[in-house]
């Protein structure tokens, strides 16, 4: 998490459905049922700047990215600046957001001396502000950031490959198979499920497979009826990780590889 957001982020706001706050501007969490701004906030938040890779543009500004070049030739500056307002002005719960431009007396061109800004009732967010409440917006739904901006179009491919073997063969899960899933595992009622937000129903359920693998295998594994490779199974008390990168997953711990067999027959140890 930056150092600026991280300083008054509130994680324990996340868990009861609160707001986050930045500069004195409440940001509020998307629920389950709220479908729409759910596919608006990872369509305009969730683009990986280094999916191009081109220099000037990893430089850009988030909001600059976004507005220019994310969905270039395909929908015009208008469109998405719409779709943004539009979303911002859910989760920000105004109507009086506007975005505005105003040229810089510096060297370059026209869209070198452009300086973008977010007028938010009497506030103004500077460019490069934006991804400080793009970063928290995020975050308190659930994605960490890094998740989206750690993009390698050289691991990309390995990492979608692992995630299938990850899935055992089950593709194309939606989100409607998610909810049902849960509301089985808790007994819960649809429409209660609706009234949680994108984080708690996160969070519930990655809580709620990891007790139900430890009730399941557990007990086999203390009977020594299977053996896991490593290590024991995880006990369902755990600390979530929410910092953890892209390709986390399929990457191994340094410490652990050292120690390893393939290191040791590598390195001849």
């Amino acid at each position: 998490m930056d150092n600026i957001v991280a300083k008054t982020y509130r994680e324990i706001n996340d868990v009861f459905g609160l707001p986050q706050e930045y500069k004195g501007i409440k940001i509020y969490p998307l629920k389950m049922k709220e479908e729409d701004y759910i596919e608006l906030m990872y369509s305009l938040l969730g683009q990986p700047k280094n999916h191009i890779p081109v220099k000037e543009i990893i430089k850009m500004s988030y909001l600059r990215f976004l507005l220019y070049v994310v969905f270039y030739q395909k929908r015009t500056y208008t469109e998405v600046g719409e779709d943004l307002i539009k979303l911002l002005s859910h989760v920000l719960k105004t109507d009086n957001i506007s975005i505005d431009a105003k040229m810089e007396d510096r060297p370059g061109d026209e869209f070198d001396r452009m300086s973008l800004y977010l007028k938010i009732d009497d506030f103004i967010l500077k460019e490069d502000e934006f991804r400080h409440l793009r970063e928290i917006i995020l975050e308190q739904n659930g994605i960490c950031v890094k998740v989206i901006d750690d993009f390698d179009p050289s691991l990309e491919a390995n990492f979608q490959s692992f995630n299938k073997m990850g899935q055992n063969g089950q593709e194309g899960i939606t989100l409607s198979d998610e909810i049902f899933t849960f509301c089985a595992l808790m007994n819960k009622d649809v429409h209660e499920t609706s009234e949680y937000t994108l984080f708690q129903f996160k969070m519930q359920m990655e809580k709620a497979m990891a007790l139900l693998n430890y009730k399941l295998y557990r007990p086999l594994e203390a009977a020594g009826e299977i053996e896991v490779k490593e290590g024991k199974i995880p006990h369902f008390l755990y600390h979530s990780n929410r910092n953890r990168g892209r390709y986390d997953s399929m990457m191994i711990d340094k410490k652990e590889f050292l120690k390893s067999d393939i290191f040791k027959a590598a390195s001849g140890v």
